[in-house]
């Protein structure tokens, strides 16, 4: 299974053997967690320009900015002319708090009818199963061959 690693180090060694090369990032992660500013900064000649008309506005990047604008968001609770609920739904659903409000994991409650459906499903299925295998028999043994 993908949780059982081929070896101690946790897969470097086999793909080292199979590939006949290091595995790349085994000491380092590909993904950097350092923060990116969102301000755009500003270059010598247009910081010049823009002392002469106004004080120095900070600008937003585009990527920021289209990060932001396709991000989902659930604005349900802010005071903005035009809310944006889109992801309201989602949000509630990944969400889980604990009694004491602290975010926790579920406690592991199933649903009564989930498991219901389950148990019927799985009685079906073996006796499908069951069926199928006395058919298999009954063929078996009922071939005559003159």
């Amino acid at each position: 299974t993908c949780t059982v690693f081929a070896d101690s180090k946790k897969g470097a060694n086999m793909f080292k053997t199979l590939m006949g090369y290091e595995l790349p990032y085994k000491a380092t992660s590909l993904v950097g967690s350092d923060c990116r500013s969102c301000i755009e900064p500003i270059r010598a000649e247009e910081e010049a320009e823009a002392d002469d008309y106004y004080e120095n506005e900070d600008e937003i990047s585009r990527g920021c900015e289209e990060l932001y604008e396709t991000s989902g968001k659930c604005e349900s609770y802010m005071d903005v002319e035009y809310k944006n609920e889109d992801a309201c739904a989602y949000i509630d659903g990944i969400k889980i708090i604990r009694m004491d409000g602290l975010v926790g994991i579920n406690n592991g409650e199933g649903s009564i009818a989930a498991g219901f459906a389950i148990a019927a499903l799985s009685l079906c299925f073996g006796m499908i199963g069951a069926y199928a295998y006395f058919l298999y028999k009954k063929i078996k043994y009922n071939i005559n061959l003159n």
